[in-house]
């Protein structure tokens, strides 16, 4: 789940929590014009804190972008 999302980086809300350093290869779905549009990109933990929603499980993380998929750098940037 996507907290919120800029052209730096994306807030995301996880089961499992993950590791400083991780690279993850993500895909964020939106809805644009009411149709389903994603953005791909490369990206890397930077920081996480398990405090928010301990009893419910759910692991926040600020996640950096290190490359978005050049068609999608347009979408990034009006989103």
């Amino acid at each position: 789940m996507v907290g919120n999302v800029s052209e730096e980086g994306v807030l995301v809300h996880l089961p499992e929590r993950l590791e400083r350093g991780d690279l993850l290869r993500i895909e964020i779905f939106f809805l644009e014009d009411w149709e389903l549009s994603t953005i791909k990109a490369i990206a890397k933990v930077i920081w996480y804190d398990l405090a928010a929603k301990v009893d419910w499980a759910e692991h926040q993380h600020g996640l950096q972008f290190q490359s978005v998929y050049r068609e999608d750098l347009s979408k990034l940037r009006s989103y």
